[in-house]
């Protein structure tokens, strides 16, 4: 189950980064330039939005390793 809310809890994270809903604390620009009516001049390169979604699962990774450890705690006390 955990991996199947970390994938849901990644993929509703990203809609609400790309809709501008939320911003993240840190975050890279490469420059790349994204027009809803893209053509052959506007285009993003696979390899960077590759890199970001993994970078994305990364942080959402360590965020729920750090709810897990904060559960454990509770639990301790």
């Amino acid at each position: 189950m955990k991996g199947v809310l970390e994938t849901i809890f990644t993929m509703v994270l990203q809609f609400l980064v790309e809709e501008k809903y939320v911003q993240l604390e840190h975050y890279f620009l490469d420059g790349t330039k994204i027009e809803a009516n893209a053509n052959r001049y506007t285009f993003v390169w696979g390899k960077a939005v590759v890199q970001y979604k993994a970078k994305l699962q990364e942080k959402v990774h360590t965020l729920f390793e750090a709810i897990e450890e904060a559960e454990r705690q509770e639990n301790a006390e």
